[in-house]
């Protein structure tokens, strides 16, 4: 009898699914685990109404059920100190009432999944589990099992939600990521322009996305420009549009303010608009009116305006390069994204996300990322930020001869 060997494993068919509660009742979840690994993709991964208690031994766990009243315990079979099933039973006697005892192992044996289940397991977890299936146990006994109190009030819950961390892209359970989606939720149902800062890669268009998708515009149309990407002498024509006869072959043409019209309009390197679109730009956020190049009157529209920019504008404005009313005017709210650097702590769950992303352009379904993979991962210091950590994960899923993707695979250049 062979115990699989555990690494971190992502054999997922979807991300998990989050959502926000008005009432966020703690559900106390106690892995005991001799598996350090397993406890730090556990806290990464678990939605943000449950509160993790880590135990690497039979007896540490003991300890803690005899201070705290517990509704999920995970067990692994095989734990330095004892049997994983006898202390199943040791529990169980200690802790009655609604705690629920899931069985986690690299054992897949059916004698050995007989007798946890004798003993009092609920479930029986075989490793690599993935972060879907744990998240549907707990679900199901949240929702399905009367000695657990339901999670939401009586009162309807629900007030604003990322239903699903793919929907958004936005991935990760440090503090920055949380004040980033609690921005989301507060600025998209407002009217206001955005002003999102940060370094290239970082995800700003994703988040202007998001921003989108929860306002009463996010039936209408999305439209992005990388005011880097047009030159001077169309910008205006790109943004206002145009009348037939407003120069050489000129046509009556619909710019993107018009296009966005009843949406959104996403302004990216706000900081490469030429000074002289930016007066023009100004106008048409205070009177919510375009006029086409060429044109002898205006159109009233209806766009709400969000910019993003890896520069500092404040400096540009203090050199002259941006309008400083104009500034004041994009950033009635303000949301800076933190460069991946500086949230390190959401790089598992990230490779997790983008590895699932890319699995189906591969033959292999699921892949295994060996610890000194995500070790050399967590060393770098991600200069090209989330866009980099993509593109060096597909570039290893392209290398890799078998599902095991290992620091050989993960380069850099």
């Amino acid at each position: 009898m062979k115990k699989n060997q555990t690494s971190i494993q992502f054999a997922f068919s979807s991300p998990p699914s989050y959502t926000f509660l008005r009432v966020l009742p703690m559900w106390k979840v106690l892995l005991v685990d001799d598996e350090p690994r397993d406890h730090a993709i556990l806290n990464l991964t678990l939605p943000p109404y449950f509160e993790l208690y880590s135990c690497y031994t039979g007896q540490e766990a003991l300890v803690v059920l005899e201070q705290k009243e517990l509704h999920f315990v995970l067990l692994d079979v095989d734990l330095p100190d004892i049997n994983g099933i006898e202390l199943l039973k040791l529990l169980r006697r200690k802790q009655e009432g609604g705690t629920v005892f899931i069985m986690v192992s690299g054992y897949n044996e059916p004698e050995i999944i007989v007798e946890a289940v004798k003993s009092g397991a609920a479930e029986y977890l075989v490793k690599p589990y993935s972060i879907e299936t744990m998240n549907r146990v707990f679900q199901k006994y949240i929702h399905q099992t009367r000695q657990i109190p339901l999670p939401l009030a009586d009162t309807g819950g629900i007030v604003g939600s990322i239903q699903n961390i793919e929907e958004f892209g936005l991935i990760g359970k440090s503090e920055s990521m949380r004040k980033i989606r609690e921005q989301i939720h507060r600025f998209g149902p407002a009217e206001g322009t955005v002003l999102i800062t940060g370094e290239s890669g970082t995800g700003k268009e994703l988040i202007t996305r998001a921003l989108h998708q929860t306002s009463r515009r996010r039936e209408g149309p999305f439209i992005a420009v990388n005011c880097g990407a047009i030159p001077e002498s169309i910008f205006e024509t790109e943004l206002f549009g145009s009348a037939e006869g407003a120069y050489t072959d000129a046509t009556n043409r619909i710019g993107l303010f018009e296009t966005a019209n009843r949406g959104t309009l996403f302004l990216d390197e706000v900081g490469e608009m030429p000074l002289s679109v930016q007066v023009k730009l100004l106008r048409v956020l205070e009177e919510q009116e375009i006029r086409p190049v060429g044109a002898s009157k205006g159109k009233k529209i209806d766009v709400r305006v969000v910019s993003a920019t890896n520069q500092d504008l404040s400096t540009a404005v203090e050199g002259g390069r941006f309008r400083r009313d104009l500034y004041y005017r994009l950033n009635v709210f303000r949301i800076n994204v933190p460069p991946l650097r500086e949230r390190k702590e959401d790089i598992p769950l990230l490779a997790y996300y983008l590895l699932h992303m890319q699995k189906s352009r591969y033959p292999t379904s699921s892949f295994c990322l060996k610890d000194l993979a995500l070790k050399k991962l967590l060393e770098h210091s991600w200069p090209g930020n989330v866009r980099e950590l993509k593109n060096v994960l597909e570039r290893a899923l392209c290398l890799a001869d078998s599902p095991d993707i290992g620091p050989e695979l993960i380069t850099f250049y």
